[in-house]
């Protein structure tokens, strides 16, 4: 019996019964090694890194829930220093440490990158090439980000960062 990858077509060999003209199919181990992921799963922070973006994933109160390599690059802090933070508290923005709370002042009232994110939530349409500014304490950083509706989620690509 001819033995065949159901991939690539690949002739892997014979088994018995050796006059048998019948074909069996396998994945030989250089498939497998490609569509191992997709196979076996791919992990959502393996998924995040795959992208040459800052990536940013946040629930419906605006909680960072997932993030990517490049975004700790951009704000200098792990994965696990921001999970679980408001958007204003990981990126430090001034008015974040108001008695208010992020997302409770009267400057978040006109935060476009808080606009733009729950306008993507509320809506489910993607906000696409936002231009948005950070305001942290010492300086104002001007971005462009993208924003779609995951699910429940909503994804935050930050595009360009002046």
């Amino acid at each position: 019996m001819k033995i065949i990858c159901s991939y690539c077509k690949k002739d892997v060999g014979e088994k018995e019964p050796f006059d048998d003209d019948s074909v069996s199919h396998i994945i030989c181990s250089e498939c497998f090694d490609y569509f191992e992921e997709q196979i076996m799963g791919l992990s959502l922070e393996r998924y995040l890194d795959k992208f040459k973006a800052p990536i940013i994933i946040v629930d419906a109160d605006s909680r960072i829930l997932a993030s990517n390599k490049m975004a700790e690059k951009m704000t200098g802090k792990s994965r696990r220093e921001v999970f679980g933070l408001l958007g204003g508290e990981a990126m430090e923005c001034a008015y974040a440490r108001l008695a208010e709370g992020c997302g409770k002042t009267v400057h978040c009232e006109t935060c476009t990158i808080r606009r733009t994110i729950m306008k993507a939530m509320d809506s489910g349409e993607p906000q696409l090439h936002a231009h948005v500014t950070l305001k942290q304490a010492d300086r104002e950083i001007k971005m462009t980000i993208s924003t779609d509706k995951i699910g429940e989620l909503v994804r935050i690509v930050i595009e360009n960062v002046n």
